[in-house]
């Protein structure tokens, strides 16, 4: 009997290119269990995984909301992915690190237009992944489909405590018979495996899809307890050691987050 199928969007935390081969990653575990269809693609934004949404769709969904900074720009060198416009990244100097010359072309067609898109969309921006979750809880009821929305950034900025988890009233309200929203902001489990912090310029992270195997694991186990209704694990927070997972870039790319 053929297993059901599950269609996965998002971007890197999706995307089954291999960074680390020591471990599955929690998408490889899910294909024990269902036939896995993966539309994930590293550095894009929100508006390349509703694209593919509304290409692919699927029965079964799971949807990681991406970085809300993230906009699709005209004349990316490569098709899907997107500019982070936030001021992380889009600031008149980068005293740190060299900027590569595909950044200042690109910089230098574009950058007035970038910071203008930034000041003017400041708070749409914050907003954005909370417009997410609610545009996949609503495709789900009305196409009574099933969807598991996996946030990455906190979708209710004015509740700072929200960045790292949903509590279960939340969740309550806004669960229903074909809509699920994952417990836990994926990007924020992310930087909480790592002692210390980082801005993730200059560096390459050699997890596999953002994650050390702990967190794939649970994160595979979690996605099954929603689907069966059981009570789901914490993340693994054990504080891995920055060096053992970070080296630099040998060369700098900033137009894409990936």
């Amino acid at each position: 009997m053929s297993k059901q199928p599950v269609h996965i969007y998002g971007d890197s935390y999706v995307d089954p290119f291999v960074v680390c081969p020591d471990y599955r990653p929690w998408y490889d575990l899910l294909a024990q269990d269902f036939e896995v269809l993966n539309y994930g693609k590293r550095g894009t934004g929100p508006d390349y995984s509703i694209a593919e949404l509304e290409n692919h769709r699927g029965q079964f969904i799971i949807f990681f909301t991406g970085f809300p900074e993230r906009y699709s720009w005209r004349n990316i060198p490569e098709e899907g992915l997107s500019v982070d416009i936030s001021d992380r990244c889009y600031r008149d100097d980068f005293p740190d690190s060299p900027l590569d010359k595909v950044f200042e072309d690109f910089y230098e067609k574009h950058g007035e237009s970038i910071k203008y898109a930034y000041k003017s969309l400041q708070k749409e921006i914050l907003r954005r992944t909370e417009y997410m979750v609610g545009y996949l809880r609503n495709y789900a009821d009305i196409n009574e489909v099933r969807v598991i929305a996996v946030t990455q950034s906190n979708p209710w900025p004015k509740y700072k405590d929200f960045y790292l988890t949903i509590p279960k009233d939340v969740r309550d309200k806004l669960n229903t018979k074909y809509f699920s929203i994952y417990p836990y902001n994926i990007a924020s489990v992310s930087r909480k495996e790592i002692k210390g912090t980082w801005d993730g310029r200059g560096l390459h992270d050699t997890r596999q899809n953002h994650l050390t195997k702990p967190n794939h694991v649970v994160l595979y186990n979690n996605i099954i307890s929603l689907l069966e209704q059981s009570p789901m694990e914490d993340h693994d927070f054990r504080g891995e050691e920055f060096e053992k997972w970070f080296t630099p870039k040998p060369q700098q790319k900033f137009i894409y987050d990936e």
